[in-house]
């Protein structure tokens, strides 16, 4: 699961100030049932830094990191890992939070990145 799941994702998410790129690096624990990674706005070229657990599914793997920024929890963001026929999906929602609460909402569709070749 670790191999499945861990690597670099990229896709956009769409919410009230439009289509935003982002890049997601994710690392998994299958051990410790812990997920790792950071989130990168292509656009805006902040960098958010998480963790979080992730579940089992029937079809699929279910991940929740709370990312932070210079220390500050600034999103949460809830995914699910398929991969359907061949084709890897991790699609959920990224929520910004604000004053301690969940804020504006962001519809996400991220792809595998291939590593690069040598």
């Amino acid at each position: 699961l670790e191999r499945q799941i861990s690597g670099v994702y990229e896709g956009v998410g769409v919410g009230p100030t439009g289509r935003v790129p982002y890049r997601l690096t994710l690392g998994l624990v299958e051990r410790d049932g812990r997920a790792s990674g950071s989130l990168v706005n292509l656009e805006s070229r902040k960098v958010y830094a998480g963790n979080g657990p992730f579940k089992r599914l029937a079809d699929g793997t279910e991940l929740t990191l709370k990312l932070y920024e210079n220390g500050t929890h600034r999103a949460n963001l809830y995914l699910i890992r398929r991969d359907k026929d061949g084709t890897v999906t991790l699609d959920g929602h990224l929520r910004t939070v604000l004053l301690g609460r969940e804020a504006l909402g962001y519809t996400l569709q991220l792809r595998p990145i291939p590593p690069a070749q040598p």
